[in-house]
């Protein structure tokens, strides 16, 4: 014959239960909710600078780098106009002219940016180096300053990233010798054709003096030109960024928040049966 069990350890263990789940539930809940904050759309929502202010931006910052390449000039001569690649072995600069023409050829890019912030990329005047030949003794062979080292030492270190901009711009101390802005590439931006669009893509705009702009902390899945409509825009367009933005709505939001739905309906069966056997007892 069976022993019945003890209901005293019954209803600890049940307690236990709806408590564990109640934690479960908020906890998945709440990991949603900062899935949210990852995605495009919620960063869409958030105030980000205006094209005006974006434009004044650009206007000033190159004011700065034409003075300075005029500076240059008068010491070192003139320097190259348009795209200069230094330092690149030639598969890598091959992949990059490949890159860079596909960007150059896109008229309605272009012809975008330049309706909305006044300047394209055929206005850049850039240089493009790679991460891996930086080093303080070939400073002047690169053309940044010290202070354009010490950004360069913290930014190189971020090898997730596939490169980064040194630019003179208004109220920062100067991080470039001739005022023409650095595009840093990092070996992460050769993984594939795509990866290494999206990084030129990306840096060429902040090269174009487009500011970078983090609407909100939280909002770390998201790279710093994600406000900017038109950024959306072309890497939708060009799908550069493969599953990215889906894993994050499906492994971000819609696994947590089927948990918590799943959680929600156990806590709720709980609830229901403890207020039946009140009810019996009552009625007893």
């Amino acid at each position: 014959m069976k022993r019945p069990k003890n209901r005293a350890f019954v209803r600890s263990d049940e307690s236990y239960n709806f408590k564990r789940n109640l934690f479960g539930f908020v906890l998945s809940g709440l990991i949603g909710l900062v899935g949210v904050f990852q995605t495009e759309f919620f960063v869409s929502l958030l105030p980000s600078p205006s094209n005006a202010a974006i434009k004044d931006h650009i206007e000033k910052s190159e004011k700065i780098q034409h003075d300075q390449i005029a500076k240059s000039a008068k010491k070192w001569g003139k320097p190259q106009d348009g795209i200069e690649f230094k330092l690149f072995g030639d598969a890598q600069l091959k992949r990059l002219q490949e890159a860079k023409a596909i960007l150059f050829d896109d008229n309605a890019l272009q012809s975008e940016l330049q309706n909305e912030f006044g300047a394209s990329f055929h206005d850049v005047n850039a240089v493009v180096i790679p991460s891996w030949e930086m080093n303080p003794d070939n400073n002047e062979l690169i053309g940044i300053t010290t202070d354009g080292w010490r950004q360069a030492t913290t930014a190189k270190g971020e090898v997730d990233v596939g490169g980064f901009t040194l630019r003179d711009r208004p109220f920062r101390t100067l991080v470039t010798l001739d005022g023409r802005p650095r595009l840093v590439l990092n070996p992460k931006a050769f993984e594939s054709p795509k990866m290494l669009r999206l990084t030129l893509f990306h840096e060429l705009l902040h090269a174009m003096n487009v500011p970078g702009f983090y609407p909100w902390p939280f909002t770390f899945a998201q790279n710093d030109l994600t406000y900017l409509e038109e950024y959306r825009a072309y890497v939708k367009r060009e799908g550069l960024e493969g599953w990215h933005e889906a894993s994050i709505w499906v492994l971000a939001v819609l696994v947590p928040w089927l948990i918590t739905a799943w959680l929600g309906k156990l806590i709720w069966n709980y609830r229901k049966s403890q207020r039946q056997a009140t009810d019996a007892t009552c009625a007893t």
